[in-house]
């Protein structure tokens, strides 16, 4: 009897130890992914035998290829142009020349939409580059933002993107208004792109500022 007993009591302790195990796998597993949480990537140089590069702020181009569920299930509906990267299966196995073929596939997503489409996006590089030499020559005046050369009391001999018009007497830019917060993020890119223009005459890359104009009189 205490046998009985003692086996019963064994197996019922064996039952409650699976139950329980189950029961915070499926507690743990509703948790999900909280898909509302902010993230934030940090890249790193390693391995350069140029020191320089370690001091200069090297612009990082991140592409959105899809949406995650709750479920830790990647949605490409909304990106169709990237549906053909397999990435429902992605897993910890994924090789890492999976992962490069996967970026390659990412970067050329732009020639993919073109070849879909069979024709070029309206805002793509080509397209536009045709439309500004196009408006030099006669044609309708290109109002799309441009990089264009500014020197006056704000930005100093830099080359940087503005409120443009390109027409037959060359391009032509007003200074930007906007709020506080959007006037201090332009400001900002000036003084990163002021940055990199004095590292490329640090390395005697391009001559200095007061030089310039001896090349081209416009500078």
């Amino acid at each position: 009897m205490k046998k009985r007993i003692k086996t019963a009591g064994a197996l019922t302790l064996a039952a409650i130890t699976v139950l329980s195990a189950a029961g915070l796998s499926s507690v743990y597993g509703a948790l999900g992914v909280e898909t509302d949480r902010e993230c934030s990537l940090t890249f790193t140089l390693d391995g350069t035998e140029f020191d320089e590069l370690r001091s200069l702020e090297i612009p990082v181009d991140v592409y959105k290829v899809a949406d995650i569920t709750e479920e830790a299930v990647y949605d490409t509906t909304n990106y169709t142009a990237f549906a053909d990267l397999g990435l429902e299966n992605v897993s910890s196995t994924t090789t890492a020349e999976e992962w490069a073929q996967r970026r390659k596939d990412v970067i050329q997503g732009g020639a993919k939409i073109i070849e879909l489409r069979r024709r070029s996006s309206f805002q793509s590089p080509a397209y536009l580059s045709v439309e500004m030499i196009r408006s030099v020559m006669g044609g309708e005046a290109f109002r799309f933002p441009a990089g264009t050369f500014v020197n006056n009391e704000k930005y100093n001999h830099i080359m940087m993107a503005m409120d443009t018009t390109l027409d037959t007497t060359g391009c032509h830019f007003q200074m930007p208004k906007g709020e506080a917060a959007e006037m201090a993020k332009l400001d900002a890119s000036y003084a990163h792109l002021c940055k990199m223009r004095d590292e490329l005459v640090t390395l005697n890359i391009v001559p200095p500022i007061a030089e310039w104009n001896t090349i081209n009189p416009n500078l």
